[in-house]
């Protein structure tokens, strides 16, 4: 989510929050944060971990 408090969505900040109410702001985009969440250089806190894994259907 972003915390909108700044005018204007170029100056808001991603909140992450998980289930078990841990939140922080992240001072990156949020294209950035999931990439660093999914290759692993981001400390996910309280989230889960995130095991991408790719497929052949």
């Amino acid at each position: 989510m972003w915390s909108s408090i700044e005018h204007g969505p170029e100056q808001w900040r991603v909140t992450v929050a998980s289930r078990n109410g841990g939140w922080w702001h992240y001072e990156g985009g949020a294209v950035q944060f999931l990439a660093e969440l999914c290759d692993g250089t981001l400390e996910p806190w309280a989230l889960p971990p995130v095991r991408p894994e790719v497929t052949d259907s």
